[in-house]
């Protein structure tokens, strides 16, 4: 039976929701001898490069394999092209000005024409803007190959895309995307249309779902096996999931479908029972009897949707998570810091913690928190660093190599979240001795955290009980020590021993 993995991307800097499909992935290939396939759906040109270094440094095995829909699209085999370097064409007469790495093309006179963008990971060209009277109207996507993989052709009244073309290592055009906006210049639809290496019309689509189907339904075509399709990205790949099932059910083959819900399922937790259904799992909860099985990772989530929908295809299976630094490593914690490991996202509500550790520092001044992470919000929550004047003591970092380092190292975490499914965040913290002061909120805080066990668990949004909390913990030396202690044996239940009988047993319950 070959299990596929249809998720949106896999990078160096992965979701939440990424890095748990890569722990599974792991738990997989050790505990079960299955090594999973990940089909990805995110235009990633030097997506490739990134998965190399994931297995490269462990987090994902050097034989599994992975498959972008955009290669699928752009006829591009990774085990049979090289890469050969782009030439970029550039008029004698104009000059270039090297600018951090990137390189600004200027003309005879004095007008910027191209700015070259290369790769921070790689070092390889990653596009081109192209200008003309000073605006930028045009952008060309290569490949980390070295070929021109896309085009994108802006608006001149607002330089919103109106159109992209895909091409092929050889240069013929395989996709093209028209991008048709509202009155409000708001974007209304997207038309797919496909072309053949001959240049000729295949067929159009009108929505990424179809598009999706398309592609993977010619990839499956032929393949003789009994399949999983594990669905981590609900919105996009579920009704694929279940037309691509429902377009094989004549053949001897089976396809079964598992859907993993890696948020709350509804809008309104207060409501749980009449609240409308999160837009992430509308699908999903539509006809429960579409998929062969729901994963959820709390018991609390699961006795929720048993609740309400009576099904019998709900399991909880948390993430995996193991502490696998040696026994001799030991770092000397400093119980006056703690740390956040998040995007910066509004639902993880990164000001609230800030707030809390306002007042932290007002009773422990050489107290220090560190965030790590990336996202939207980020140079906002700067701003109220700096509004605060707590620029000694709040540290908002990106992305962290060094997690496990990081915890063992940290007297707590904090998570502000305003909800979390499962936390594995809350899983790692543990994992490293790391006693978390979280808000007490569904699921994975109240089911990971046994407050004055493991840490302690405050009613959300308290940044006054927080602060406490945390206070407590970082002056109380012989408290922290116990819940350090209670923090590493509390996560044993998530060791991936006892999570692959999870998976297991649900694997073989399949088409029973």
């Amino acid at each position: 039976m070959s299990i596929y993995f249809l998720n949106i991307d896999l990078g160096l800097q992965c979701t939440g929701i990424e890095n748990s499909a890569l722990l599974r992935a792991k738990l997989f290939y050790k505990e079960l001898n299955i090594n999973p396939i990940f089909i990805l759906s995110k235009y990633s040109p030097h997506q490739y490069l990134e998965i190399l270094s994931l297995k490269e440094n462990g987090r994902l095995q050097p034989d599994t394999k992975t498959v972008n829909i955009y290669d699928l699209v752009q006829s591009v085999d990774r085990n049979l092209l090289a890469y050969k370097e782009k030439s970029v064409f550039i008029d004698k007469g104009f000059s270039v000005v090297k600018v951090n790495g990137n390189k600004k093309i200027i003309d005879s006179s004095g007008y910027v024409v191209m700015y070259l963008v290369y790769n921070k990971f790689s070092g390889l060209l990653s596009y081109i803007n192209r200008f003309d009277q000073r605006k930028i109207w045009r952008r060309d996507y290569y490949d980390c190959l070295g070929f021109l993989s896309r085009t994108q052709i802006l608006r001149e009244e607002d330089r919103k895309v109106s159109q992209e073309i895909y091409y092929r290592p050889n240069g013929t055009i395989s996709l093209i995307k028209d991008f048709f906006y509202s009155f409000k210049d708001k974007l209304e639809k997207v038309r797919f249309q496909v072309v053949s290496n001959v240049g000729e019309f295949v067929c159009v689509f009108y929505n990424e779902n179809d598009f999706i189907y398309y592609f993977l339904s010619l990839y499956f075509d032929g393949k003789k096996e009994n399949k999983v399709l594990l669905v981590d990205k609900n919105k996009v790949f579920y009704d694929v999931a279940v037309k691509l099932k429902e377009s094989l059910k004549d053949k001897e083959d089976k396809t079964y479908i598992i859907s993993a819900i890696h948020n709350l399922h509804v809008v309104n937790y207060k409501e749980k029972n009449s609240s409308r259904i999160n837009s992430n799992y509308f699908s999903v909860f539509k006809d429960l009897t579409k998929t062969d099985a729901v994963i959820v990772q709390t018991l609390l989530q699961k006795e929720d949707i048993l609740d309400r929908f009576q099904a019998r295809n709900i399991y909880a299976i948390p993430h995996t998570y193991e502490n696998r630094l040696p026994k001799e490593f030991n770092l000397k914690r400093n119980l006056y810091k703690a740390v956040y490991f998040a995007r910066y996202s509004i639902e993880k509500r990164h000001e609230l913690a800030i707030h809390a550790f306002e007042k932290v520092v007002e009773e422990i001044p050489s107290a220090t928190f560190h965030c790590y992470g990336f996202g939207a919000e980020l140079a906002e929550l700067k701003k109220l660093v700096v509004e605060l004047k707590l620029e000694n003591n709040i540290f908002l970092h990106g992305w962290c190599n060094n997690v496990a380092e990081e915890y063992e190292s940290a007297g707590l975490s904090i998570i502000s979240s305003q909800s979390e499914s499962f936390s594995l965040t809350i899983a790692e913290s543990l994992a490293h001795g790391c006693p978390v002061v979280c808000f007490d909120v569904p699921y994975g805080p109240r089911e990971l955290v046994q407050s004055g066990e493991n840490g302690y668990l405050v009613p959300y949004p308290d940044t006054q009980a927080m602060a406490e909390k945390v206070i407590y913990i970082m002056t109380e030396s012989t408290r922290q020590l116990e819940l350090s202690k209670k923090a590493r044996i509390s996560s044993r239940k998530y060791s991936e021993a006892v999570v692959a009988k999870q998976w297991s047993e649900v694997l073989s319950r399949l088409g029973n």
